[in-house]
């Protein structure tokens, strides 16, 4: 059996061995390689320090997930602590039951951790847990006071009821929503039997 006084050394050769073959490794392949860029929602681009593909990024508050956000391709910048989120994006709300339930979807999107607010791009359509559906082209979420506004038209749906808006603030906590200038209202008629 060696003694422990060959074995150190003999580990301390590997070690060494090994970081300079991941450091030949990684210059060869990288060297004269640029940084891939990133472009978002009309900022200037930046470097990419990570992508990752099924990326899922959660908040919790008094012990529970207040909600997850979900995307099957992310870019995450982490000198401007941005993540891009492509591809699949959903946040899931879940409460007391489903029909406190919210789910949103969008086509693409930024997570600023920092800020705790994610905004949504391109067909963003939420979904409560009693069958209202909003749909509009940009969204924000801010975790602070757990509100969705937009500027942007929206189109409301709940039963017989159609609404067009221009701007809505929705709390998820208290279930409420607040139209900012009402373009059009459509309450359909019952078909008899």
């Amino acid at each position: 059996m060696p003694s422990s006084l060959h074995i150190t050394p003999l580990l301390a050769a590997v070690a060494t061995l090994a970081a300079i073959g991941v450091a030949v490794f990684i210059l060869r392949d990288g060297a004269g390689e640029a940084a891939p860029q990133l472009r978002g929602m009309g900022q200037p681009s930046r470097s990419v320090d990570v992508a990752l593909k099924k990326a899922r990024f959660s908040e919790i508050k008094g012990g529970q997930v207040a909600w997850e956000l979900t995307a099957e391709r992310v870019e995450y910048d982490k000198g401007g602590g941005v993540a891009r989120l492509t591809d699949g994006i959903r946040i899931d709300f879940s409460k007391n039951g489903p029909r406190d339930a919210v789910t949103v979807t969008a086509q693409r999107g930024d997570y600023l951790s920092a800020a705790n607010l994610v905004q949504l791009r391109g067909k963003v359509h939420l979904q409560s847990g009693n069958g209202a559906t909003f749909d509009t082209e940009s969204l924000d979420y801010t975790s602070a006071n757990s509100r969705f506004t937009t500027a942007a038209p929206v189109t409301y749906s709940e039963d017989r009821l159609r609404l067009k808006s221009t701007g809505m603030e929705l709390g998820v906590k208290e279930q409420s929503v607040r139209f900012l200038a009402v373009v059009d209202a459509t309450v359909s008629g019952v078909a008899g039997k």
